[in-house]
């Protein structure tokens, strides 16, 4: 029985404009400096990859819990102070007396990610510096990265995180160009500040071809914040490609790989 294409897959497989376009985010979602890396949280859904020394930070902003805070409960108990925020959940499923969470939405209509530094400080009564900031939140987090754009508050907030983990969403749907003058926008001023350390798809969503090129519509992301001499290599891969899906085979990516056998 031969494979179903859907509509979206015939209809944005072989555009040159949106090739170009892929291969872009391809450029920008690859790893650029070498770290040894730790997951904590859930072996499957709720686990995320941080860089060894995360140890020395001290305070997170957790931006999605919803039936899952592992990583924030692991981190807790680590001595990190931990604030979490999610609307569609009445109370996360483990309490901590280092977790404190707040139902209110980021990004949008929400709250930004400057004020979740003001409220850290707040409840903690300690400002956020060298943190951890952690999105999942299905979509707003195109918001809260363009941020990074906004000279009155991006050196605060390279000071406040250290390392950001983000589960970036839709990135199928860059042939929608308001879309992909977003994602585009808010990738370019995070990379400014920021260096990818791990990068690997989420087997909860569909691989599309864009212009011929193979994007996955979920990635998960780790950054560290950039210094003035970080060891980079350009033949760094993923040697590690968790599953978020019990059931379901995981994702490899070679992104840096992809991008070659376009362009040469």
């Amino acid at each position: 029985m031969g494979s179903i294409i859907s509509p979206l897959q015939t209809r944005v497989s072989w555009d040159l404009m949106l090739t170009e376009r892929a291969l872009k985010l391809l450029s920008l979602l690859r790893v650029t400096q070498n770290t040894n890396l730790k997951r904590l949280g859930s072996e499957f859904d709720g686990g995320y990859f941080l860089p060894s020394d995360f140890i020395n930070c001290k305070g997170v902003i957790s931006g999605g819990i919803g039936n899952n805070n592992d990583f924030e409960l692991e981190l807790g108990t680590l001595g990190k102070k931990i604030l979490q925020f999610d609307p569609s959940i009445e109370t996360p499923p483990h309490s901590h007396p280092n977790l404190v969470f707040d139902k209110s939405a980021l990004g949008g209509s929400g709250i930004s990610l400057i004020e979740t530094t003001h409220q850290y400080e707040a409840r903690f009564g300690e400002a956020l510096i060298d943190g951890i900031l952690k999105l999942d939140i299905e979509g707003s987090e195109w918001d809260i990265l363009a941020e990074y754009s906004d000279r009155k508050c991006q050196d605060k907030l390279c000071r406040a995180f250290f390392i950001v983990v983000v589960e970036l969403h839709f990135l199928t749907s860059i042939y929608k160009d308001d879309f992909w003058r977003k994602v585009d926008f808010a990738l370019e001023a995070l990379l400014r500040f920021y260096d990818i350390v791990s990068i690997y798809g989420n087997n909860c969503r569909e691989i599309v071809q864009i212009g011929g090129v193979p994007v996955v519509d979920v990635v998960e992301v780790t950054l560290v914040r950039k210094s003035s001499n970080p060891e980079e290599s350009a033949l760094l891969s993923n040697i590690q490609s968790p599953r978020n899906i019990q059931e379901r085979s995981p994702v490899y990516l070679s992104w840096p790989t992809f991008y070659r056998l376009e362009a040469e």
